[in-house]
C-alpha cells in the first residue's frame, strides 16, 4: 500500500499555495486608498490655492479702487463751499453719524439709500461727496456720477481729515458734555426777565413744531423749528436773542448748533416755553413784600 501524507502536511502545503492569491487583493486595496486619498488632497490644495488667489484678487480690486482717480477737494475748499450757491454738499455716511456731527448746511443720503434718492442731487452744481473717511466705495461712486453727466468733487480724506484740519462741525447738542456746556450760556426764565429783558427788547427764537406754534406764542417771537435751524440760518436776527423750546434739551440743542455755526449773541432759556411765558405773564403781579 502507498504512504499517504499526513493531513496537517497536505493542508499547510495548500495553504502555501493559495497565499500569493489572498495578499494581491489587499495590496490592490492599499493601492486604491492611497490614490483616492491622493486625490482629495491634491483637490483640497486646489481649492485652497484658488481661495487664496481670489482673496489675493480681491484685495488687489481694493487696492485699485483705493487708488481710484477722482477729482478731490480739500477740507479748506470745501470749507469755503459752504452756503455757497455753486456747491452742494452731500453727506453718505448713515443718519446716525451724520446727526452726532456733520459739515454745516450739508444734506445726509446714506450710500445704501442713494440710489433711491439721485433726484436729489443738482444737475447745476458741484457736488462734494462727504464720507467718514477717503474709502473705495466713496470713490467708486464719485467716478460712477461723474459718468452719469454730473459734477463730483470728493472730499480729500473725508469728514475726520476735515475735522482734523481744525473746521468746525455741526453737533447734536449734548448737555452731558462738558464741551457742548461750555458752548451755551443759559439762564431761567426768571433769570431771563430780571436780567436780560430789563429794559431791552430781546427777541425769542421758538424752536417748537409750526403746529405749536401756530396753537400759541409769545408775541413777537419768531418760529424757526429746530430741524430747520441750518436752512433758515438767514432767518435769524442780525442782534442777540433767546431760544426756547417745549423740551429744554431741545432749545440747548438748537443754542449748541448756532454756536457751531458761528451765530453769537445766543442765550438758552433753561425751562420750558409754558414757564417762560408764565413767567412773562406774572410780571408785576408779585406780591408786595410785609413792610
Amino acid at each position: 500500500m502507498q504512504h499517504q501524507p499526513p493531513r496537517k502536511q497536505i493542508i499547510s502545503q495548500e495553504s502555501k499555495k493559495t497565499q500569493p492569491f489572498l495578499i494581491w487583493p489587499a495590496l490592490v486595496a492599499f493601492i486604491l486608498i492611497v490614490t483616492i486619498s491622493g486625490v482629495f488632497y491634491v483637490k483640497k490644495i486646489n481649492k485652497q490655492k484658488g481661495a487664496l488667489e481670489k482673496k489675493l484678487s480681491e484685495n488687489k480690486q481694493v487696492e485699485a479702487d483705493a487708488n481710484l482717480q477722482v477729482p478731490t477737494i480739500s477740507p479748506k475748499e470745501t470749507s469755503r463751499a459752504i452756503r455757497n450757491e455753486d456747491f452742494q454738499l452731500v453727506d453718505i455716511r448713515e443718519e446716525n453719524e451724520f446727526i452726532l456731527k456733520h459739515i454745516e448746511a450739508s444734506i445726509n443720503i446714506p450710500l445704501t439709500k442713494l440710489e433711491d434718492k439721485l433726484n436729489l442731487l443738482s444737475k447745476t452744481k458741484t457736488i462734494i461727496i462727504i464720507d467718514r473717511t477717503d474709502s473705495p466705495n466713496g470713490r467708486i461712486l464719485t467716478e460712477h456720477l461723474q459718468k452719469e453727466g454730473l459734477t463730483v468733487k470728493y472730499l480729500d480724506g473725508g469728514i475726520i481729515n476735515y475735522a482734523h484740519n481744525e473746521f468746525g462741525l455741526v453737533t447734536l447738542g449734548n448737555p452731558l458734555i462738558q464741551s457742548d456746556l461750555l458752548k451755551v450760556t443759559s439762564y431761567t426764565a426768571k433769570e431771563i426777565i430780571e436780567q436780560l429783558l430789563d429794559g431791552s427788547r430781546l427777541k425769542f427764537i421758538d424752536t417748537r413744531s409750526a403746529v405749536d406754534f401756530a396753537l400759541d406764542h409769545i408775541d413777537g417771537s419768531i418760529n424757526i423749528p429746530l430741524e430747520e435751524l441750518e436752512k433758515k440760518k438767514d432767518k435769524l436776527p442780525v442782534r442777540s436773542f433767546i431760544v426756547l423750546d417745549k423740551d429744554p434739551i431741545r432749545s440747548f440743542q438748537a443754542a449748541v448748533r448756532l454756536y457751531d455755526m458761528n451765530v453769537l449773541g445766543v442765550y438758552n432759556c433753561k425751562d420750558t416755553y409754558n414757564d417762560m411765558k408764565d413767567t412773562i405773564a406774572n410780571i408785576g403781579k408779585e406780591e408786595p413784600a410785609d413792610k
